[in-house]
């Protein structure tokens, strides 16, 4: 047996606490494949294997940085063992590390490996043991005392249960249930048809069964966008914030009871609604169903089961029910009642909801009033009416609150419409085009043949056009492959609304309005055009898997009375970690705090104050008047103490327009104080300070697609961009029937860069920051330390986009402001300047990074980077004689493999590389190349004068998910 005990003599600093990770670096070579593995313990204790790699090829030469976890201290074995073919293993050297808080470790031994006389002085052989056939060596170290990652923060548990909201919800549960008992009872009465008899049953538990969804059932997995607002909707649930005050957005008061993600409250809640819900679509879906022709029925039922229906959809069912009922019988009267009542719940889910919902009452009334049912007429509104505000109430919303609340969401439904447009697919529109051309062909036939009661007809096939119209408009506005499908799996759906819309009269019997062959040529007709539209529409995964779909709907039925919402404490610690901010935690305490612009996941994992703007995700600020919403809680006194500020935005947007006067209220009144994970952390100045003033530098008015020149003025002057540009009447009528075209912002920039940048005018009326151009945090701290000045811009133009410029008038109106700071500055520079580039050596002369740094990003160890590639050059003092620290390569996951080439040379002023390291990497492939690793560079001697320079860089072929690299801390070795 062939062993070897040495001892860690020396290391560069005295030893001290670990943070819990060792780091062990080895290098060596095999000429076969094998498997390399680490055990750790005390000599005098069993080992446990704590990290392994296997390797296949021939020729195998590698170096490797393996992390093993370390739970005690002293005195340690650390076991290298190889299992392979071969019978040697070259070792070239093993070098254990650790990390000391922000300064690097290197417990490196004056003789970790005896001399081999048969081998170059830096190669050493390690040969199989006979007995054990495999090849091993153990080494002690000494290991310093493991200090604990900080402790998680506290997270309040689940508020207690809403129960008048709970009995109220549970009462349009008990209406729902009432009506499965009277849809259960007809399907065995002689007037109803054979299929329906048949079907029927299955339809109605298929239809349940499809649309039952429990919300706040799925974990947090991420941080992003739509991560984030239904834990906020939650959170603002459970303090009773006011929507319109508080809170503006297009969700109600029941809105987080709609999506799977939560904060893990109101469960109770969750699962009554999820029940009634599923019922009052069942029923609805049921009950038109049985009027269709059963060439006509079976299809649409099996839409609505694989494609769980949209509020939308559901208000458009409701009035053909509605409709075309006597409510004359209790039964009648019964079914009227739980209509209205599900109809009050569903729209205090969204206000587009709502919107629909209103405007179908609002058709119904009208057809009751033609129909001079003067009771009913007003029985109708008034019940919905009433019934929806009682559940706004007992939501812990005020009643004088709801017209704020119809302001906001109708502010942003418009700005939606307005500013959020994304271009279909490739054959999309067409699709849509020739389904919506079907649906009014459908309804000029439903008038065309009703002869003298052809305005009833149109009123009742106009509301569903409505509804239609609704659904149009929700999937083409943003018409990426997560929308489209609101319109394109509902089209034929709506067809079959509109071909029992004019008569539907008792259980199982024909329509009058058509007679049963033409009937069923146009439902021929239909089936095969939507059935190939839905074919086409490439997002159409579950209906392409009906077995798969149906599975997993009854086991969230089966389940849905045990289950338990999972808990923010419940996520792995080791997830946790990576969204931890505990510098930021530390820092604010208790105070208030605001995220800026889309990550408020942050708050919630953190355990901070939360207390946002109303309109708490800047991109959805879309029009002037949230703007100013926005920018007026901020100037309140209870505006956030503290702003979690990450320069951020949606689809290439200008990274200023969202919420434009509050982000440059925040740029020149706010003071940065820290920087992590991607974070600037910023304060109100305490007593608040003066901060400078705007004024006119120059205003015009030209055409689209012209360039304007900027007057020339000092470096770093902020300027801001005023544009007022209508639309044309082509351009309206555009944006109300399909989406808008937006504008490109192009920018000259002074080192002779082009920067072209979707643009919004009219998030521009109030002044958006212009020059210098700053789009990441780095260039925001640079222009509040006055240093740089790369990003300043001589000219720009504005075009809109597809070359669309006739959808505005010829011309628009634009201004430029100056700012004019204030005589006293809100901090010193070299506070910013620390915040710069954290974990380098000072800040870099040259600087060709891939978007902003992201600090502390690397599993929570201390780092800085960003995505590759990027580069960092530094100027090199005279008495400095290396440099080391360590970088790491982290990959997203599904990302095309790619090779990340890492460099540290030491050049002089001719560009020569006189010192340095370099190392390949594919991390997409190899999990040990996302693991830290070392280096360690010795500078030769140099006089004073001789101007060298340090270049940090990480290349990589270009992907859509670049890899990221991440440095840190680099320190200098000084003599």
């Amino acid at each position: 047996m062939l062993a070897a005990s040495v001892r860690v003599l020396s290391a560069v600093e005295p030893a001290g606490k670990n943070d819990g990770q060792v780091l062990v670096v080895v290098e060596f070579s095999s000429s076969n494949p094998g498997r390399l593995a680490l055990s750790l313990g005390h000599a005098d204790e069993g080992k446990k294997v704590i990290a392994e790699s296997a390797f296949q090829g021939d020729n195998i030469a590698e170096r490797l940085a393996l992390p093993l976890s370390v739970d005690t201290e002293g005195r340690q074995s650390l076991t290298l063992s190889w299992v392979g073919t071969n019978e040697e293993v070259i070792l070239r050297s093993l070098v254990v590390q650790t990390f000391t808080g922000k300064r690097i470790s290197r417990l490196d031994p004056e003789t970790l490996l005896p001399v081999d006389d048969a081998a170059p002085a830096s190669e050493h052989r390690l040969v199989k043991d006979p007995i054990r056939q495999t090849i091993f060596r153990t080494f002690e170290v000494d290991l310093p005392a493991v200090v604990s990652p900080p402790p998680l923060p506290l997270i309040p548990p689940p508020p207690p249960t809403n129960w008048p909201l709970a009995i109220y919800l549970f009462a349009f549960l008990a209406l729902g249930i009432v009506g499965a008992v009277g849809a259960a009872s007809s399907w065995s009465t002689p007037s109803t048809d054979r299929v329906m008899r048949a079907l029927g049953p299955l339809a109605w538990l298929m239809i349940f069964a499809g649309n039952f969804k429990l919300a706040g059932t799925m974990s947090i997995t991420g941080v992003s966008l739509d991560d984030s607002w239904p834990l906020v909707l939650e959170y603002g649930a459970q303090r009773n914030w006011q929507l319109g005050s508080d809170l503006i957005y297009t969700f109600g008061p029941l809105g987080f009871l709609f999506d799977g993600r939560g904060l893990g409250g109101f469960a109770v809640e969750r699962l009554i609604f999820a029940w009634a819900y599923a019922m009052f679509i069942a029923y609805v879906g049921w009950r038109v169903g049985g009027r269709l022709p059963w060439i006509l029925r079976i299809p649409f039922w099996a839409f609505i089961i694989l494609f769980p229906s949209t509020p939308t959809l559901l208000a458009a069912g409701v009035a053909c029910v509605l409709m075309n009922g006597s409510k004359r019988t209790r039964a009648d009267r019964l079914e009227w009642l739980g209509l209205m009542a599900g109809c009050a719940v569903v729209a205090l889910v969204k206000f587009t909801d709502f919107l629909a919902i209103s405007a179908m009452i609002f058709g119904f009334t009208t057809l009751l009033l033609m129909q001079r049912r003067w009771k009913f007429a007003i029985a109708v509104p008034t019940t919905f009416a009433g019934l929806h505000l009682v559940g706004w109430m007992l939501a812990g919303q005020s009643l004088f609150g709801f017209p704020s609340y119809l302001i906001g969401a109708w502010q942003i439904s418009a700005g939606y419409g307005e500013t959020m447009s994304y271009p279909p697919a490739p054959g999309m529109l067409g699709w849509g085009l020739a389904l919506a051309a079907a649906l009014l062909v459908c309804a000029a036939v439903n008038v065309a043949v009703s002869g003298r009661r052809w305005m009833e007809t149109g009123l009742k096939s106009g509301i569903v056009l409505g509804c239609a119209f609704l659904s149009w408009k929700h999937g083409f506005v943003r018409a990426d492959m997560g929308h489209v499908d609101f319109f394109m799996a509902m089209a034929f759906p709506y067809a079959c609304l509109l071909t029992v819309a004019p008569g539907l009269e008792a259980f199982g019997t024909k329509p009058k309005t058509f007679s049963w062959r033409p009937a069923l040529v146009v439902g021929a007709a239909l089936v095969a055009l939507f059935i190939a539209a839905a074919a086409a529409y490439q997002g159409a995964g579950r209906w392409m898997h009906p077995g798969w779909a149906l599975k997993t709907a009854a086991q969230r039925i089966v389940a849905s009375p045990s289950v338990k919402l999972p808990q923010l404490n419940e996520i792995p610690a080791e997830q946790r970690i990576e969204w931890q901010l505990p510098e930021i935690t530390n820092l604010v305490r208790g105070a208030k705090v605001d995220i800026v612009n889309f990550q408020q996941n942050y708050a919630f994992l953190n355990g901070l104050n939360y207390q946002p703007r109303p309109v708490f995700q800047s991109y959805s600020s879309y029009t002037p008047y949230l703007h100013q919403v926005n920018l007026d809680y901020y100037r309140s006194a209870s505006r956030p103490d503290w702003v979690l500020f990450q320069l951020e935005s949606i689809d290439a947007r200008h990274p200023w327009l969202d919420d434009a006067p509050l982000m440059l209220d925040l740029l020149t009144g706010w003071t940065p104080r820290l920087r992590e994970k991607g974070f600037l952390l910023l304060e109100k100045p305490q007593p608040i300070a003066p901060q400078g003033t705007w004024r006119e530098l120059q205003s015009g008015k030209t055409r689209w697609g012209r360039t304007i020149e900027l007057p020339s003025r000092p470096p770093n002057t902020l300027i801001a961009l005023k544009v007022d540009a209508p639309r044309s009447r082509s351009g309206k009528l555009k944006g109300f029937a399909y989406q808008p075209a937006l504008g490109v912002l192009t920018l000259q920039m002074q080192d002779g860069r082009k920067v072209n940048r979707r643009f919004i005018p009219s998030l521009a009326s109030t002044g958006v920051q212009l020059s210098p151009y700053l789009e990441t945090i780095d260039d925001f701290l640079s222009w509040r330390a006055n240093v740089g000045g790369k990003n300043e811009v001589v000219s720009f133009r504005l075009k809109a986009e597809a070359d669309a410029d006739g959808e505005y008038k010829r011309d628009y109106h634009y201004t430029l402001l100056e700012w004019v700071p204030p005589a006293t500055r809100l901090e010193t520079t070299s506070t910013v300047e620390g915040l710069l580039y954290p974990y380098f050596p000072g800040i870099p002369e040259v600087v060709r990074a891939n978007g902003s740094l992201q600090v502390g990003l690397q599993e929570g160890l201390e780092a800085c980077g960003g995505r590759a590639p990027n580069r960092f050059e530094f100027s090199v003092p005279a008495q400095v004689r290396g440099v080391t620290g360590r970088f790491a390569v982290v990959s997203a996951p599904g990302a095309t493999p790619e090779e990340v080439s890492v460099g540290i040379h030491l050049v002089n002023k001719r560009g020569e590389k006189i010192a340095g390291y370099a190392q390949t990497l594919i991390p997409q492939k190899h999990d040990l190349d996302q693991q830290p690793h070392f280096f360690d560079v010795d500078f030769p001697p140099f006089s004073p004068d001789a101007k060298q320079r340090l270049i940090v860089e990480a290349a990589s072929t270009k992907t859509r998910l670049a890899a990221h690299v991440w440095w840190g801390p680099v320190v200098w070795k000084n003599p």
